[in-house]
């Protein structure tokens, strides 16, 4: 594991784990929002650990916008190499030993990098999630899983709540609301509707 890896690991447990089932491993209904998010986002196409973060913070963001609240129902944690929602490595951990993530480990500029892709059993974690919900991760992970995690990195940190975040905290989310370039981005990729359009 990096270093990086160790940290956000490390972080998810000083915040306070929260289990990643709701009782026990009996069926997608049984998993956290953000247990079941995570291989809805990695649908079709392998994504590193920190562009799969990404995909949940702009989830959380663009449905915050239009909805009110977010998909996760996770505070996202200003961290290096963030932002990373609490309770990610649990997360992940229920998903994978739920048969609905895969996860592999390569090599890369001498240190290991997790990549993560859901299997054909994670369309059966629609039914977790409201029909919003559903169409906000189907855009990002449609407009926004095709970027790299250095791009969507750049996005991320430009946007209002980390920009006006501290390290070690959560962000504050609702700042996206007055972030017009951050709104007008995501209204660029197709995220978000256009203007006047709800």
């Amino acid at each position: 594991m990096s270093p990086d890896s160790d940290m956000a690991h490390d972080m998810s447990q000083a915040c306070g784990m929260m289990t990643a089932m709701d009782t026990n491993e009996d069926g997608p209904c049984r998993l956290t929002a953000l247990a079941a998010m995570i291989p809805l986002l990695a649908q079709g196409r392998e994504l590193t650990l920190p562009a799969l973060n990404r995909l949940v913070y702009f989830s959380d963001v663009a449905h915050l916008l239009r909805h009110g609240q977010t998909v996760s129902r996770r505070p996202q944690l200003k961290i290096r190499r963030g932002p990373l929602p609490r309770g990610s490595f649990e997360a992940r951990c229920a998903a994978i030993r739920a048969g609905l993530l895969t996860e592999r480990w390569t090599e890369r500029r001498f240190e290991r990098e997790a990549s993560y892709l859901a299997t054909a059993q994670a369309s059966r974690l629609e039914q977790r999630f409201c029909a919003e919900e559903l169409a906000t991760l189907s855009a990002v992970r449609e407009r926004l899983g095709c970027r790299t995690a250095r791009f969507l990195a750049r996005k991320a940190h430009e946007s209002a709540p980390w920009r006006c975040g501290r390290f070690g905290f959560p962000l504050d989310l609702d700042l996206a609301r007055t972030d017009a370039r951050l709104i007008a981005w995501l209204r660029a990729e197709g995220v978000l509707p256009p203007e006047g359009n709800g």
